[in-house]
């Protein structure tokens, strides 16, 4: 009955409209009563944003076993270690996308890391001692006209870097499962090699030393490694005083090929040795501040943990950190004397 009814309601408002029209109002009167369809439905909200929580990295460290290697004249060199086993100095994150997080590794950094190097660097053993990252002495490939190594087994690993005569650093990533998505990362930025005795680490004079350094920048915008970073650095040696100073310019954050490469902050470097050490520590800073999505706030300091290389402390590699409060940054420096 409700159907009916509404249907001889329907026909008698038509007939009204019909004789109105008759009347002279025309067709287009009865167009415009007729009831507009219903506005499309609004597209769902957009999902909350993902807070993520980047906190400071911690201060590059060794393992106290097995020592840095002894560098001597005459004797092996990062192109023939023979098999020579390589602790690292080095500076772990690990980014967990379950709860946005990125942070310090410091089960990583407490455990300890070494590579063995082949003859040549066409492959590489890492291995790493926490049995969370899953990287158990691992046997790496060099890929064809890099210094990229990398397998696919439990746990998808990644290792890269550039060697000097007495001197390699680079960073390795493991991403453990290798699943896809990836759940959790462990990033370290690294530097080994043949160690200066701290004998023949000289006490009077100074040395210049110009070298390379690369590393990753993490900000809040998603939880992993946001972007790679490469630059140059200068540093000074006074030996008489201990101390070290230097810089970090030229420096690029992001990659050409895919999100685009931008100007990222200069840094300060300032760090001081005893004598007859071999190994430094000390401070950082950014002295410039681009302001764009993957520079760091003008406020960015941090740590340089780091030691000389080669028989006469013809080298030297460290690892850098820094942190604004929100982003953080950490990097390897290679670095040698003379022209």
């Amino acid at each position: 009955m409700t159907l009916h009814r509404t249907l001889a309601m329907a026909s008698a408002i038509a007939m009204a409209f019909g004789l109105t029209a008759c009347a002279g109002a025309g067709v287009t009167e009865i167009a415009s009563a007729l009831p507009l369809p219903p506005p499309p439905p609004l597209p769902p909200p957009p999902p909350p944003p993902v807070t993520v929580t980047v906190s400071a990295p911690a201060a590059a460290s060794a393992p106290a076993v097995p020592a840095f290697p002894q560098a001597v004249a005459g004797g092996p060199t990062i192109a023939a270690p023979g098999s020579t086993v390589l602790p690292l100095l080095q500076a772990v994150q690990v980014a967990t996308t379950s709860t946005s997080t990125i942070g310090p590794d410091t089960a990583t950094m407490n455990g300890g890391a070494t590579l063995i190097l082949d003859p040549g660097a066409s492959r590489a053993t890492l291995n790493v001692v926490n049995s969370a990252v899953g990287v158990s002495n691992a046997v790496l490939t060099r890929g064809p006209q890099t210094v990229f190594y990398e397998t696919s087994g439990s746990t998808v690993i990644r290792l890269e870097f550039a060697a000097l005569e007495w001197t390699a650093y680079g960073s390795w990533l493991a991403y453990p499962g290798g699943t896809n998505p990836v759940t959790t990362g462990h990033t370290a930025n690294f530097v080994t090699g043949f160690q200066t005795p701290g004998s023949a680490v000289p006490t009077t004079g100074s040395a210049s030393y110009t070298g390379n350094t690369f590393g990753y920048v993490y900000t809040e915008a998603y939880p992993g490694v946001s972007d790679t970073l490469a630059g140059t650095v200068d540093l000074l040696a006074n030996f008489a005083n201990g101390t070290i100073i230097g810089t970090l310019t030229n420096m690029i954050a992001g990659d050409p090929w895919y999100t685009g490469a931008y100007p990222w902050n200069s840094v300060s470097l300032s760090a001081s040795f005893a004598g007859g050490q071999s190994v430094f520590a000390g401070t950082t800073a950014v002295t410039s501040a681009p302001g764009n999505s993957l520079s760091l706030a003008a406020n960015a300091t941090g740590t340089l943990v780091g030691s000389f290389f080669g028989p006469a402390a013809q080298e030297l590699g460290a690892v850098w950190t820094l942190f604004d409060g929100t982003r953080s940054a950490t990097g390897t420096i290679g670095a040698r004397s003379g022209p």
